[in-house]
């Protein structure tokens, strides 16, 4: 019976990190990405922002800018899971 624990005990040790249920895919970032940047300029911008820099100070994160988001910064916030509740 310790063999059978010491067993398992090793066994949960190596299962790798599971993503939390707050993350989001990146195909699923891109495709938001692409529905926010609605000019396709490359970054959000005056209205484009509003509700994702408020999703991300709500998720506890704090944005580099509130008048501009890249994006880089659009993707990491996104599948961190900033935007998991958002709809669009």
């Amino acid at each position: 019976m310790k063999v059978l624990a010491s067993l398992a005990v090793i066994g949960m040790a190596a299962v790798p990190a599971v993503q939390t249920s707050d993350a989001m895919s990146a195909a699923n970032c891109m495709a938001m990405w692409n529905r926010a940047d609605t000019n396709d300029d490359g970054a959000l911008t005056g209205k484009e922002t509003a509700p994702y820099v408020m999703a991300m100070k709500d998720a506890g994160m704090k944005p580099v800018m509130t008048d501009i988001i890249s994006r880089v910064e659009f993707m990491k916030a996104c599948e961190d899971g900033a935007f998991r509740n958002m709809t669009m």
